[in-house]
């Protein structure tokens, strides 16, 4: 029963993630964002995309939490970390030098 429901909403979640990548890729971010925001809970790809999103608009700060919960969703995924580097790279070219030296170690552990 449980494991049926959860199968479920899964099963309807993967094309509206599938279509709101597709639409990413396509640069349709207006229509990618909100079937992203909408299953950024539930499908591990969404918040990777919706830290991109952040990223193309210019705000790394609005960026890294979605990155830092698609890292925790998907620890072994190299894209997370790599986009997540980048997010906080980004960050540190506009900090002040305490908080680059912080960023620092953050972005070189995104790497590795």
């Amino acid at each position: 029963g449980m494991l049926l429901a959860l199968l479920t909403v899964l099963t309807l979640q993967e094309p509206a993630v599938s279509g709101a990548i597709r639409a990413f890729e396509a640069r349709r971010y207006a229509e990618a964002r909100p079937a992203l925001q909408a299953n950024a809970k539930a499908d591990p790809r969404a918040p990777l995309y919706l830290g991109r999103l952040e990223l193309l608009e210019g705000d790394a700060a609005g960026a890294v939490p979605w990155l830092e919960q698609a890292v925790k969703a998907a620890p072994r995924s190299a894209e997370a970390h790599r986009w997540l580097g980048r997010a906080y790279a980004r960050q540190a070219r506009r900090a002040g030098r305490l908080k680059q030296a912080s960023l620092a170690g953050r972005v070189r552990e995104s790497f590795e």
